[in-house]
């Protein structure tokens, strides 16, 4: 179960900067300046006491090498694009401009931004990268969203039962 923190923010790492990710940041910049006009789209402005301010994205992580490292302007701050990880082999349409890190080395940089929910928007190919992404989630008791069509959910409930009656 997540548990926000008591500042009230709700933190996201996202996982996959490519036009899903840009929409969406370019959706919430959007709302959080518009908070007055009939925001069309919006169809509650709070959701369990948090409206669409309280969303404050903290990290991105993508394997594109001319992405990483970049800055992306989110909540009136700029976020650097950091070094994914890739365990699956790469779609033969992308390029070979790819940058990937290990496990461990993106566990740390999650655990560093300290996300309450990560959201995986990375390509649907990736089956097993988008489980080794939802690994590192639950490793930072952080809630996983998944956008890949893929049955990486059914088995992260199954690897959380499991560590549940370990505990």
């Amino acid at each position: 179960m997540i548990t926000l923190n008591a500042m009230g923010e709700i933190r996201v790492s996202i996982i996959g900067f490519g036009n899903v990710t840009n929409t969406l940041i370019k959706g919430l910049e959007y709302y959080m300046t518009n908070k007055k006009s009939n925001n069309l789209g919006i169809w509650h402005d709070k959701v369990g006491g948090y409206s669409i301010n309280d969303i404050k994205i903290v990290s991105i992580f993508d394997v594109d090498a001319d992405k990483v490292g970049k800055l992306v302007t989110c909540n009136d701050s700029s976020i650097k694009i950091n070094a994914g990880m890739i365990i699956d082999q790469p779609p033969s349409y992308w390029n070979n401009n790819i940058v990937s890190v290990s496990k461990d080395e993106l566990l740390s940089m999650l655990k560093d931004s300290r996300p309450d929910i990560v959201v995986n928007l990375i390509s649907s190919s990736m089956d097993r990268s988008s489980y080794a992404y939802a690994e590192c989630s639950l490793a930072c008791n952080s809630s996983f969203i998944n956008y890949n069509p893929n049955n990486t959910c059914l088995q992260i409930q199954i690897l959380a039962r499991g560590l549940r009656t370990m505990v």
